[in-house]
């Protein structure tokens, strides 16, 4: 969770690029209005503005690509951080447990790890999919997908839970 602050920012300074480069469709907008309005340019200049409308393509679509990367990086370490908040939540519930009213059939915490487990699962197979295609932010998800791994095999450990 320590590393979301800074890939937000990340993904705005990316949001704020991208506003910029969507600025320039307005210029290659003007350029063409000017070329239908006095018909055609000579050839060379005709090549100039399809080369340049090709290279404005080109760069709105990294930065979209790069755009929806951030966002789908920065969603998925907000699920993280919510996870990794409830189980350290848990944990020192946990350790403040009162064990004199402890029922061996049923321990406190098994049904919050089993009703949690699907949602971990998930997360865990989303994390290691980012990083096996190499996501941007794959460093930071590996250390917190580390870090919630830890946490839920200590949390099943005192839970009892297999």
């Amino acid at each position: 969770g320590e590393d979301l602050p800074s890939a937000q920012k990340v993904l705005d300074k990316l949001l704020v690029t991208m506003e910029t480069v969507e600025s320039l469709q307005s210029e290659v907008d003007a350029v063409k209005a000017v070329v239908a309005e006095n018909g055609r340019c000579g050839p060379r200049q005709d090549g100039k503005l399809g080369d340049l409308e090709y290279a404005y393509n080109q760069l709105k679509g990294n930065f979209i690509n790069k755009g929806q990367d951030m966002r789908e990086g920065v969603d998925f370490l907000e699920n993280l951080a919510e996870l990794i908040v409830w189980g350290n939540e848990a944990k020192e519930r946990e350790v403040a447990f009162d064990w004199s009213d402890y029922d061996p059939k049923s321990h406190p915490y098994e049904k919050d790890i089993g009703k949690r487990q699907k949602h971990f699962d998930k997360n865990l197979t989303l994390g290691k999919q980012l990083m096996k295609t190499e996501h941007p932010m794959s460093h930071i998800i590996g250390e917190d997908l580390e870090e919630l791994c830890d946490l839920w095999t200590c949390l099943k450990d005192l839970a009892g839970v297999a």
